[in-house]
């Protein structure tokens, strides 16, 4: 079973969408602060906070979760720039937070899907696993 933060989300809910045409068991959890409830078609919603640690024990003791995708971050540049105390503490705390239930409960696999924004202006188009990070907001 996989586990899919911020699944009710554009990259999220696509995400789900293969999983579930190749036959994956998954569940979504979404605080629907940025996803749609409507965008969840293909496995279970539980509406909550990816830093929410009792929910997080919930899920991990209730779930035979073996896999961790996470979606559950803030991307927007111009806003992390405005506000970047929100993005640290979703970006970073909540998903450390993810990390740290992820270890108590022995679940091994995470993938994290980073933004472009990380190669800031990049060298060259398209960029690949050589091209240099420039971080240029706090995002």
């Amino acid at each position: 079973m996989i586990l899919v933060t911020g699944g009710a989300g554009y990259i999220g809910s696509h995400v789900c969408k293969k999983l579930y045409e190749k036959g994956y068991e998954f569940i979504v959890l979404d605080n629907l602060s940025k996803g749609c409830k409507e965008f969840v078609r293909w496995s279970d919603l539980i509406i909550g906070d990816v830093g929410d640690e009792n929910l997080l024990d919930k899920i991990f003791s209730k779930y035979k979760i073996e896999a961790v995708i996470h979606f559950a971050a803030f991307i927007g540049v111009e806003e992390s720039v405005k506000d970047p105390r929100k993005y640290y503490e979703n970006n970073f705390c909540k998903t450390l937070t993810l990390l740290k239930k992820m270890v108590e409960h022995r679940i091994k696999y995470f993938i994290f899907s980073s933004s472009v924004a990380v190669y800031g202006n990049p060298r060259y188009i398209p960029v690949d696993e050589e091209t240099v990070q420039r971080v240029l907001t706090p995002c």
